[in-house]
């Protein structure tokens, strides 16, 4: 559902922490796993594995590492991991909603 008017305070500091997650996250990608492209260039919405970035086992292993240093989160083991190495913005989707269940952001 579309917001009508002004965003609030509130709303304009949660779209800044997430889009610096976001734009955290693909540095990781570019920076600790190697992905061969700029951070800018890498879509939010494209699939970390297969088709997208097309990361393997061990990549998924160093950005579960990669991701808990950076944001002081614990991402869950087994089946629960999957959907959130989906993409760049489920990473983003879930570290916000680790800071939010915590009591706020780092």
């Amino acid at each position: 559902r579309a917001v009508e008017g002004p965003m609030t305070p509130e709303m304009e500091l949660k779209v800044a922490e997430r889009e610096a997650v976001v734009r955290r996250v693909r540095e990781l990608l570019t920076d600790e796993l190697g992905i061969r492209r700029s951070p800018e260039h890498i879509d939010p919405d494209a699939p970390l594995f297969s088709t997208g970035l097309a990361l393997d086992s061990v990549d998924g292993i160093e950005l579960v590492v990669a991701v808990e240093t950076a944001f002081d989160v614990r991402l869950p083991d087994g089946e629960g991991l999957g959907p959130i190495l989906r993409s760049v913005n489920r990473i983003a989707d879930y570290v916000m909603a680790q800071w939010a269940t915590n009591g706020g952001d780092p």
